[in-house]
């Protein structure tokens, strides 16, 4: 089982465990109360006794809806939570891949993102220190006919990806940039393998 697997394991296990013990004690409570109502019921007459037991039922099932409700309500908090975390794990490895895959990500980054002129590519830091010798080469093999990139002089404050500057236009290829312009379309995927709708 892969880190990532036993994560959203994990959560899913807590999620069911905390939505198990809130039937539970609901469960319980209910019956209380469906019995205080039928005790308080018999000492009385029939006719006190037939609108407790309306009350009685009508709480019951108003506890009932209030119950699946709030259940509802953390297994939707739940998923959310672990669709946050899965998407934070997939940047966190996509950052942290092996050089060769890495630097291989960011130049098809930026073929898709490359224009057909000359521009300037800016890199985080880390990656400005890792950087290897061949990799503008291949960066400008990679990218559209009558496009080439350069590196530039400074770096930006990004965990990984780069940045394309074409003069007042910048094409931001930072992993989070990436991740949030789809985080509506990753969100969607990780639910459809959640609720196993995806493959």
């Amino acid at each position: 089982m892969t880190g990532l697997d036993k994560i959203i394991s994990e959560i899913l296990q807590e999620s069911e465990k905390e939505a198990q013990a809130i039937v539970a004690v609901a469960t319980v409570r209910a019956e209380e109360i469906l019995e205080e109502a039928r005790q308080t019921g018999s000492t009385v007459s029939d006719r006190l006794d037939a609108m407790y037991d309306k009350k009685a039922e009508a709480l019951a099932s108003g506890f009932e809806s209030a119950l699946a409700l709030q259940r509802r309500r953390a297994e939707l908090s739940a998923r959310q939570h672990l669709i946050a975390e899965t998407l934070q794990v997939a940047k966190t490895t996509l950052c942290h891949l092996p050089e060769d895959a890495y630097f291989d990500l960011l130049i098809k980054l930026a073929a898709k993102a490359a224009h057909a002129a000359e521009g300037v590519y800016f890199l985080n830091t880390r990656d400005s220190g890792r950087l290897p010798a061949d990799f503008e080469a291949r960066l400008n093999a990679a990218i559209p006919t009558g496009a080439t990139l350069r590196r530039g002089g400074k770096t930006v404050d990004i965990d990984g990806g780069l940045v394309l500057e074409y003069g007042n236009v910048v094409e931001n290829c930072a992993i989070d940039a990436i991740f949030d312009a789809r985080a509506d379309a990753f969100s969607d995927i990780i639910q459809g393998v959640m609720m196993g709708t995806q493959a």
